[in-house]
């Protein structure tokens, strides 16, 4: 918003007058607008009539360039489409023609443009879910181009009711660096699952995997031989994940594996198309604080559900009827 309009509202939503130079239609103009602004803290907000404890900070013309590059171009922001884009901005910020802006800087990203579009798309096959992972799908990426530290491969693990994904760098394929990554990043962080799908490649299939499976009672199922896409939930993963971290790459595609929690974070504060929610937000029960809202600052923090665990199960209950309904139409 320009600033003569913002600083125009806020005198008249704090003072209730208006600047006496200003023409009788710019003055009914400005009352007409500021029944749907409020002023905090010297800052102008917009109401929000999706969710009214959730007011949208009005961004000044100067922050619009800041607010559109950590939306895009950030390494936590994935480089994603002009609507999920879009959708990130709006939940936040406000400003005159702000989905002409995005979808205008996407058009014109340098890295979105060289990379294209991959519109490839996996079949999506109902599995039937409980808890938070209970059912987990495993997979290896790679081998990718060596990074300075080693690695070749990413072994990534997608839970199927929040569709929360967890990737780690490794060096190698091998069992102990899958077993290792399994333990360590899964069970001891988020508990033992009940299920685990994967390949039948060597690094799944061994002895170790299996004894670690037999130990905890973990149902360790495979999927069908040369068709990976029996589970088209990972496939997309994977295939977003690598898109987005080739756009952070250097030319020497060497250090990928720098820019893998970022893009990670990306992914998990996007809007899944299934669940309807951001994986984050099903995973904690709380919207995400993104690194732009400290530099121009939003009510996110100050505008908390008065009960956010009676919120969380509220949409819990919606993610988990949904499934049913799908599986049932299915």
């Amino acid at each position: 918003m320009d600033l003569n309009t913002y600083y125009t509202l806020i005198q008249f939503l704090t003072t209730r007058s208006i600047p006496t130079h200003l023409a009788i239609q710019q003055r009914i103009s400005i009352k007409w607008k500021s029944r749907y602004f409020i002023v905090l803290d010297d800052h102008l907000y917009k109401k929000n009539k999706d969710n009214p404890n959730r007011l949208i900070r009005v961004a000044k013309k100067s922050e619009i360039e800041d607010i559109l590059y950590h939306m895009h171009s950030d390494p936590q922001a994935g480089h994603f489409s002009v609507d999920e884009m879009y959708r990130r901005v709006k939940i936040r910020y406000y400003w005159p023609q702000m989905f002409n802006d995005v979808r205008q800087y996407v058009r014109t990203c340098d890295e979105c443009q060289r990379r294209g579009k991959n519109h490839r798309t996996e079949p999506l096959h109902p599995i039937k879910v409980g808890q938070p992972f209970d059912r987990i799908r495993m997979n290896i990426v790679g081998p990718l181009p060596k990074t300075k530290n080693g690695n070749m491969y990413i072994v990534v693990v997608t839970e199927y009711l929040t569709k929360w994904s967890k990737a780690h760098a490794i060096p190698n394929a091998k069992a102990s660096s899958v077993v290792s990554f399994f333990y360590e990043d899964i069970i001891c962080h988020h508990g033992c699952p009940k299920e685990i799908l994967t390949d039948r490649g060597t690094h799944f299939v061994n002895e170790m995997l299996a004894s670690l499976c037999d130990n905890l009672e973990v149902k360790h199922r495979l999927s069908t031989a040369y068709y990976p896409q029996t589970n088209g939930l990972i496939e997309r993963f994977n295939q977003t994940l690598c898109e987005a971290i080739a756009k952070y790459a250097n030319a020497n595609k060497d250090d990928w594996d720098l820019y893998l929690s970022s893009v990670l974070f990306a992914y998990r504060t996007k809007c899944h198309s299934t669940t309807r929610h951001e994986s984050f937000y099903l995973m904690y029960g709380c919207d995400t604080i993104l690194p732009i809202e400290f530099a121009v600052s939003t009510m996110q923090s100050k505008c908390a559900e008065e009960n956010p665990q009676d919120d969380l199960l509220n949409r819990i209950y919606t993610l988990t009827r949904k499934v049913v309904v799908d599986r049932l139409e299915t």
